[in-house]
């Protein structure tokens, strides 16, 4: 408390010099004059004084024959002699609250919760739609309508809480917690079901439609495996009619993929030089103020702190400060060991292996080499794969020589 009086009312720090320091000292304390953090150095007195005190000190200076200089100036009194010419300052100051009062008033962020199928950026744009947009009046927006229009639209969402907290308008959904029934697959009835690339069938399961393969048969690309046409004969022997069926079949090829890569034995390698700069920028609704572009230095790290102010945070307005820092790196160049090397390679190998097991691909025997020629690392060899058949084309059979188009019935 006493600090803050001090603030308020103004202090001084002072130094006294001479013989009679003490002498100094000692009257000050008759006069009840206070002086604290007394340090003493030498023949100088450091102290600190209030400025209602100091000026008790003319006739004790008189009588000691001290000598006593201002060394600091502290508290609102000199803070506000030393703002007058800046008349900006107390503008700004007299503006913000009207400008807090104005802004509180609009929509400035919005927060989606609860969102599975229904995404964040669906709900953005459900707004958008409905003309609910940041920087709209808080007026303009109808809560209880909103939570209807969004149960409307989402047939996921059974439940919907809309609020304005502020300057924010908070959604919380909850959507269904037992799933729809998926989707009916494609109707491929009348279609065929074709060899994506060469090789062996080595397992074939079939449910429907009509073989032309078997087991153990080599195949070639787009070559037909199982026929969505069925022909009905009578009892002549001749067809009577094309009936069109789904052609379901779980047929794995066996094939050999060729894998081939290469990269160099050296690598860039950036080295800090110590050497920093720093910027500022203030963003405002999302877009950046005061940026200055192109680079500072020939090769930089970026580093990023973005930090909204505690005030614009309990207002929600979406003022930002950006603090970026330019770090000057030195490219140089390096060159990977023979460990690293193969290291570098394997990790490469294990990430196609992977992109292919992704995507359903069963992987049977690999034999991969890695190879150094002068500066660069070759990776080449075959892998052998089991991958199944899934090339769907619409069918064109021929029966006794006679071309039958397939056409799906009504």
């Amino acid at each position: 408390m006493g600090k803050a009086v001090r603030l308020i009312f103004g202090y001084l720090c002072i130094t006294i010099r001479g013989e009679h320091v003490e002498r100094f000292l000692n009257l000050c304390a008759g006069r009840r004059i206070h002086l604290w953090n007394l340090q003493r150095s030498g023949e100088i007195c450091r102290a600190m004084i209030s400025l209602r005190e100091f000026y008790k000190l003319h006739t004790i200076v008189r009588k000691t024959k001290v000598r006593v200089a201002i060394q600091k100036r502290m508290g609102l009194p000199f803070f506000v002699r030393k703002m007058r010419t800046r008349w900006v300052f107390f503008a700004c100051a007299a503006l913000a609250p009207c400008f807090c009062l104005m802004t509180s008033r609009f929509l400035w962020s919005v927060e989606v919760t609860g969102c599975g199928k229904v995404t964040e950026d669906q709900c953005l744009e459900f707004l958008l739609g409905h003309e609910i947009m940041i920087g709209m009046r808080l007026s303009d927006i109808d809560e209880t309508e909103m939570e209807k229009l969004l149960r409307k639209e989402f047939e996921d969402i059974i439940w919907t809480n809309v609020q304005l907290v502020g300057t924010t308008l908070r959604i919380d959904l909850k959507e269904r917690d037992v799933p729809k029934e998926k989707e009916n697959a494609p109707d491929r009835r009348g279609m065929d079901l074709l060899s994506p690339f060469d090789g062996t069938i080595v397992s074939m399961t079939l449910r429907s439609g009509v073989p032309k393969v078997k087991q153990g048969d080599y195949v070639k690309k787009e070559q037909l495996l199982v026929s969505g046409s069925l022909p009905i004969y009578q009892e002549d022997g001749t067809i009577k009619e094309v009936l069109p069926v789904t052609p379901d079949a779980t047929i794995w090829i066996e094939r050999e993929r060729w894998i081939e890569d290469a990269f160099s034995v050296t690598f860039v390698q950036k080295e800090p030089t110590g050497r920093e700069k720093n910027m500022t920028s203030l963003i405002l609704g999302g877009r950046e103020l005061n940026k200055k572009k192109g680079k500072w230095f020939y090769d930089e790290v970026k580093v990023e702190t973005t930090k909204m102010p505690k005030l614009f945070q309990i207002l929600r307005i979406p003022v930002m400060i950006r603090k970026t820092s330019h770090l000057e790196a030195f490219p140089i160049l390096e060159k990977y060991e023979e460990e690293e090397l193969f290291a570098v390679a394997e990790e490469k190998i294990l990430r196609f292996l992977a992109t292919l097991e992704e995507k359903g691909v069963q992987i049977i025997e690999k034999d991969v080499k890695i190879s150094i020629e002068g500066d660069c690392c070759q990776i080449y060899g075959s892998i052998l794969v089991r991958e199944r058949a899934d090339l769907f084309r619409k069918t064109e059979d021929e029966f006794d020589g006679i071309k039958q188009v397939i056409t799906t019935r009504k």
